[in-house]
């Protein structure tokens, strides 16, 4: 059987939380060295970090913090929220909504341990996350900095304060909310079926003062450069993918799975029969 590749993150994101570890006042090195990962490393932009690294770096500072709410500050998220390549390219796109369409495909240079969805309803977009674990549970701080940081790019990509209609988080709800009330810009719902946050249509619509097609157009081709450079693209690893985006609708049927990957059941079936899986 042809073994699974491993899901990684992004050295500049992983570089960026290792800031918003030391503006929150926690050993950054001693958490690192904790994790197993290399501080130096992630000076190359080549580093990827697997995702049970950054799962127990997330751990670790959350017991030394010993208070909800680790990273769930919109100042912070803004400043160490880092997307590197992929935010320049969203920088340099018309509005939210047509530079989301693109996040799609592009999240996976951020991390391929998460996966970002657009979903249409009479208020607006669903903003949805998903994160994939690997061999541990995922610390509910790695999901909810994540979430802000993606609405706290809304608001540094169109330079308002846009705020969301509602926001969904599955993790179970804190002993104290405080931050999250101030972070999010109303109270989130808990132990919901995905991490989502739903923007007004019009508000995705808003202009990107910086954008510029040229740059817009160099940017993406510079993201799909690099997104060939992570490795052969499999079958299988686009499955794993796609059941990802689908769990919280309910567990998916192979045939839902073959639909998301525009194949045919049968299709899908030989393709995976062919890697061994």
């Amino acid at each position: 059987m042809t073994p699974l590749q491993p899901r990684t993150s992004s050295a500049a994101w992983v570089r960026g939380i290792a800031d918003l570890f030391a503006a929150e006042g926690l050993p950054v090195a001693e958490l690192f060295a904790q994790a197993d990962i290399d501080l130096a490393s992630l000076q190359n932009p080549q580093t990827r970090v697997d995702v049970d690294r950054v799962s127990r770096l997330w751990e670790a500072a959350a017991v030394r913090y010993d208070q909800p709410g680790l990273g769930l500050d919109r100042r912070l998220a803004a400043r160490y929220g880092n997307l590197d390549l992929v935010g320049h390219a969203l920088a340099s796109g018309p509005n939210l909504l047509e530079g989301f369409k693109h996040l799609d495909r592009h999240m996976a240079l951020i991390s391929d341990a998460t996966t970002f969805t657009m979903e249409r309803e009479p208020r607006g977009y669903w903003m949805v996350l998903n994160h994939i674990g690997a061999s541990r549970p995922i610390p509910r701080q790695r999901v909810e900095f994540a979430v802000l940081t993606l609405l706290t790019l809304c608001h540094w990509l169109t330079r308002r304060e846009l705020e969301p209609l509602a926001v969904d988080l599955v993790t179970p709800p804190p002993t104290n909310d405080a931050r999250y009330r101030a972070a999010f810009g109303l109270l989130p719902r808990f132990g919901q079926p995905a991490n989502r946050f739903l923007m007004a249509e019009a508000d995705l619509l808003q202009p990107i003062p910086t954008h510029n097609p040229s740059l817009w157009a160099l940017h993406e081709k510079l993201v799909e450069t690099e997104l060939g450079q992570l490795g052969p693209s499999q079958v299988s690893s686009k499955v794993r993918t796609a059941i990802a985006r689908l769990l919280h609708r309910g567990e998916p049927r192979r045939e839902d799975v073959a639909a998301h990957l525009n194949l045919t059941d049968r299709t899908l079936q030989r393709r995976l029969q062919a890697e061994s899986v």
